[in-house]
């Protein structure tokens, strides 16, 4: 039986080579191309756009690959420009990072407030949708924020922090020589908290006791335990607080002193 090809059409691929194979490929295609072309179409066969050789669909795809390229490179090109500015000793964004007391933070003020307010919106968002603001975990505890594996590490860290300062402090209230760690607390000797935080924490801003402990804490290791600080009982720290003087120390200054024997 005699067969009759079209003189146009593509002969069989061959099977036996590969580089055959994708020679034929890559030809077919070209082809194609040319004949939808020559219709006024695309290579897919949709119709093509004005004054364009390719349809709108593919123009689209086209755009978006570009732009995520795009993206992709300046992404890559500011972590660069980030990493050498750390390197050099300056800020992200250029300018001169943070000093205060004797401290280097590798921030300037104004980018420690955009990375607090990021934080705190993300945080915000996981709260919002049922997550752990830490972990973005769903195994939350009724009645509690974090989930179990966060609750237990804040509470390690946190109490870990705290006796650590007691311990440095002598572990006694400084006024009655309270000793129980639970009626225990940090006072500033010179009644300056607001100034700390001014100085040490300019970013921050507590909102619960428990949050300004912790942060009183941690800025007291760094420092190395100044003079500064001093273990007060909560009832000698509110006296302290509200009049200005613990009424430990009043009853000690007016207590009249033994008058010495005659004869």
């Amino acid at each position: 039986m005699c067969i009759i090809r079209h003189p146009n059409r593509m002969p069989h691929m061959p099977h036996a080579d590969k580089r055959a194979r994708l020679e034929y490929q890559r030809e077919y295609k070209r082809k194609s191309r040319l004949k939808n072309l020559s219709e006024g179409k695309c290579h897919c066969g949709e119709m093509l756009a004005d004054w364009k050789t390719l349809c709108n669909r593919h123009l689209e795809n086209l755009r978006n690959r570009g732009a995520a390229k795009s993206q992709k490179y300046e992404k890559a090109r500011r972590d660069n420009l980030h990493r050498a500015r750390l390197n050099a000793g300056l800020c992200r964004c250029g300018s001169e990072p943070l000093h205060r007391h004797g401290k280097r933070y590798k921030f300037c003020l104004k980018c420690l407030e955009i990375r607090r307010v990021n934080c705190k919106n993300l945080r915000s968002r996981r709260v919002s949708a049922g997550m752990c603001p830490n972990c973005s975990s769903d195994d939350i505890p009724t009645g509690k924020t974090l989930c179990s594996s966060c609750l237990k590490k804040s509470t390690n860290h946190y109490h870990g922090r705290r006796d650590a300062v007691l311990n440095a402090y002598g572990n006694r209230c400084a006024c009655c020589g309270e000793s129980q760690a639970e009626f225990l607390t940090v006072d500033h000797v010179n009644n300056d908290g607001s100034k700390h935080r001014q100085n040490y924490r300019p970013w921050s801003k507590a909102k619960s006791r428990r949050e300004s402990g912790a942060s009183v804490y941690n800025d007291i290791i760094k420092l190395g335990f100044p003079p500064d600080f001093q273990i007060l009982c909560w009832n000698c720290n509110l006296a302290k607080a509200k009049h200005g003087q613990c009424p430990h120390q009043r009853m000690r200054c007016e207590t009249p002193t033994v008058a010495e024997g005659t004869g």
